[in-house]
C-alpha cells in the first residue's frame, strides 16, 4: 500500500512540473530579506507502524545571497511543528525549533536542503518515547517552484527523528519519513 502511494505521489510530482506554466526569472532575494512559509505532509513511521499529518509553519531571514548566475540563498529563522497521528493511535506533538535552509535560485525549479532541530510536547503513549518533552532532529530536500515575484510552491521530502535524547535509559526514539507540500512568501 504504501509503494503505491509513493508512486502516487512521485507522479503527482512529475505531473506538476510538466504542466506548471514557467515564471519570469526569479531574483535573488537581498540578505535582510524575510521568508515565510507554511508546509503540511503525510508522515509515516521507519521503525514503526506510525502514520500521521504534520504542519510546519517557519519564519526567517536571508542571511546570505551567493553571486553568479544561479547564487545560493541561506535563510535562518524558526519553524513551528504540529503533528497528529492517527495510527496507531489517535495523538500529537506540538513544539518548534532553528532551522537552516539553503536554495539555489534559478528561473524555474529552485532545488533547496535543510536541517533543523526542535523541542517538542507530546502525547504519544503507544511508541513508549519515555517522556512528554521530546527532541527532534530533521533535513529536508525539495524544490521550490516560483509561482509569482514573491510567491513559491514547494515540495519536498523529510527525514525527521524523535527521541527523549537520553533523558531516560529506555531511548527507542521514532523515525518518519514526510512527503510535503507548501507555499513561501518572501518580502
Amino acid at each position: 500500500m504504501r509503494a503505491r502511494l509513493l508512486r502516487r505521489v512521485a507522479l503527482g510530482f512529475v505531473l506538476a512540473f510538466a504542466s506548471a506554466p514557467l515564471a519570469r526569472g526569479a531574483d535573488a532575494p537581498a540578505v535582510g530579506r524575510y521568508d515565510l512559509g507554511l508546509q503540511t505532509g503525510y508522515m509515516f513511521g521507519v521503525t514503526n507502524n506510525a502514520q500521521a499529518v504534520t504542519f510546519l509553519p517557519r519564519a526567517g531571514r536571508i542571511m546570505w545571497v551567493g553571486t553568479g548566475e544561479h547564487p545560493g540563498v541561506v535563510s535562518f529563522g524558526v519553524e513551528g511543528l504540529f503533528t497528529h497521528y492517527y495510527q496507531t493511535n489517535s495523538a500529537m506533538d506540538l513544539g518548534g525549533g532553528p532551522y537552516l535552509r539553503w536554495r539555489m535560485v534559478r528561473d524555474w525549479v529552485q532545488p533547496y536542503a535543510e536541517v533543523g532541530v526542535g523541542m517538542l510536547y507530546n502525547d504519544l503513549k503507544t511508541f513508549s518515547l519515555s517522556s512528554r518533552v521530546l527532541f527532534s532532529v530533521n533535513g529536508a530536500v525539495g524544490v521550490e517552484v516560483p509561482v509569482a515575484e514573491r510567491w513559491g510552491v514547494t515540495m519536498g521530502y523529510r527525514f525527521r527523528h524523535i527521541s527523549n535524547a537520553g533523558q531516560d535509559a529506555i531511548n527507542p526514539g521514532l523515525n518518519a519519513n514526510v512527503l510535503a507540500v507548501g507555499v513561501t512568501f518572501t518580502y
